[in-house]
């Protein structure tokens, strides 16, 4: 599954919804098979988004990335090498909430995701496939169901966990009901992991009290966490190319949502990239490799 010849400047999307058991899941790589041809230093990227909608990027909660240097070629041509993604930060799933891991493969090779014949009737936008000749997002299951009839289809991706991990927060306390007399206190205890947090901002949860008291039988406490939000950053879509002999621009920018001062480096193994600007007007200092970046401003890298 892939882009096809007609649309090689494009990245090619695969997504798969799973939910997480009743424990909860602390997904730590991503264990799929596919291709990137003939291409060569190429990334496959992985993202987690959370809930059962793959457009909603703004709910993504994980990401992960594979750097490919080069895939050997069979005697029938490229037909997909198992791969394990390791994620940036492994991404603890509650009990019993549902998210998508979207692959997104490099532009430029024709077919990308393996996929294989599954038992079973397949829920509705299980699998899923972004195609900008088809409109976007499309539910592979029907497309196939249309065009043939060899049965459901789905990729090849697990989702692995090789650690366990812990919600953002737990309650502690083993005792968890019994008698208080008048004017007698329990202590509540929680434990708090913020590296578990789906988001920078509002991850929330409820405290449920239940008593016998006639006019307040439930009572709902809200516990909220903020944490520090992570730089954005935005760089072009898609393969940037350089004519031979001549040199391309390239722009790129790293913002922090807080206004915080910050600090950027950059790595290329090649060595095929320079600085050519920064935003030394900003007070943007650039030494041995790291842009220093002070609070409330922007680096502007060309």
């Amino acid at each position: 599954m892939g882009t096809g010849e007609s649309a090689l400047d494009e990245n090619f999307y695969a997504a798969t919804r799973y939910e997480a058991p009743a424990e909860g899941f602390n997904l730590t790589h991503l264990y799929f098979v596919g291709t990137v041809g003939n291409l060569e230093h190429v990334d496959i990227e992985a993202s987690v988004i959370l809930g059962n909608d793959v457009t909603a990027t703004e709910r993504t909660i994980g990401h992960g990335k594979l750097h490919v240097e080069k895939e050997e070629e069979t005697d029938r041509g490229y037909m997909g090498v198992p791969r394990m993604l390791k994620f940036d930060n492994p991404v603890y799933i509650n009990p019993a909430d549902t998210f998508y891991v979207v692959l997104k493969y490099p532009a430029g090779y024709k077919s990308s995701a393996l996929m294989a014949t599954k038992d079973g009737n397949i829920e509705p936008n299980r699998y899923m496939a972004h195609l900008k000749s088809l409109g976007g997002w499309v539910d592979i299951e029907n497309l196939y169901d249309n065009a043939y009839s060899y049965g459901a289809f789905g990729y090849f991706m697990t989702c692995v966990e090789h650690e366990k991990g812990e919600p953002w927060i737990k309650l502690l306390n083993e005792q968890k009901e019994g008698v208080l007399e008048a004017n007698a206190s329990l202590p509540i205890n929680f434990q708090i992991n913020a590296k578990s947090a789906y988001f920078a901002k509002n991850n929330k949860a409820t405290l449920v009290v239940k008593s016998n008291d006639p006019e307040n039988a439930t009572v709902n406490y809200h516990i909220y966490l903020d944490r520090n939000a992570a730089p954005a950053i935005e760089v072009p879509e898609g393969i940037v190319a350089a004519n031979q002999g001549e040199s391309t621009n390239v722009e790129l920018n790293v913002s922090e949502p807080e206004d915080e001062a910050f600090s950027v480096s950059f790595e290329d193994s090649k060595a095929y990239t320079t600085v050519a600007s920064y935003n030394e007007a900003d007070g943007v200092t650039f030494e041995n490799g790291v842009f220093s970046v002070p609070a409330g401003k922007q680096p502007g890298y060309t």
